[in-house]
């Protein structure tokens, strides 16, 4: 199944002003525990909560991410912003996300995350090495993760009206990796046991206070 159109479901309540006059969020890193931890729902969309969102976006934009959620700026509430659009401009807001559907087929395709930053030894040990694209950009290759090729899931936008979609490819990939944020799971969780261990090991580093499992 394609991508459903991208316009057709911006959340059109999202100002583009109010974006502007947001504030960069720090991003959580991995190993932090806070991680783990399970987002609730969100009662209603407070003022708060809107400047919570602006700030989520300027963040993910900023960071050149198309995926973020609450509990990656240090907020345990059910809303992660989506955008899958090649010009950045389609923001998609999903408070108290629910997947209701999930196809039989898994897809891996590569994935990344804020959270997870990797240095160049823990690449070299993982052989991820820099590409460069026609553009002449150079781009690091990621890790595969499979996950459902096809979605429905159910969820509100910043106005709190109730949205139903079927997404599959790249954006239904997207929304899996930020619902699992809600539920306390990263995607290295989906990886091999080894490989997360690799990475945990290293991003320990810059944690002093988080204990390894054995």
């Amino acid at each position: 199944m394609q991508d459903i159109k991208l316009e057709s479901i911006k959340d059109k309540n999202f100002d583009s002003i109010a974006l502007i006059q947001a504030v960069k969020m720090d991003v959580i890193q991995f190993p932090a525990e806070i991680l783990k931890k399970k987002s609730i729902d969100v009662d209603g969309v407070s003022e708060d909560i809107v400047k919570l969102i602006y700030n989520m976006a300027k963040t993910m934009y900023e960071s050149n991410g198309c995926g973020i959620a609450a509990i990656q700026v240090g907020m345990p509430l059910k809303i992660f912003i989506v955008d899958t659009s090649k010009e950045s401009n389609s923001p998609m807001i999903f408070i108290n996300p629910k997947i209701t559907w999930k196809a039989d087929f898994l897809e891996p395709k590569p994935e990344g995350c804020l959270s997870v930053v990797l240095d160049k030894e823990t690449e070299d040990r993982l052989g991820i090495s820099a590409t460069i694209d026609i553009d002449g950009n150079q781009k690091k290759q990621k890790l595969c993760v499979p996950r459902y090729s096809d979605i429905i899931i159910e969820y509100f936008d910043m106005a709190m009206d109730k949205k139903i979609i079927h997404a599959g490819g790249f954006l239904g990939h997207v929304i899996q990796h930020e619902t699992d944020h809600t539920n306390g799971i990263i995607y290295l969780d989906l990886l091999p046991y080894h490989i997360k261990k690799i990475i945990e090991k290293t991003t320990s580093k810059f944690n002093p206070s988080y204990k390894i499992d054995k």
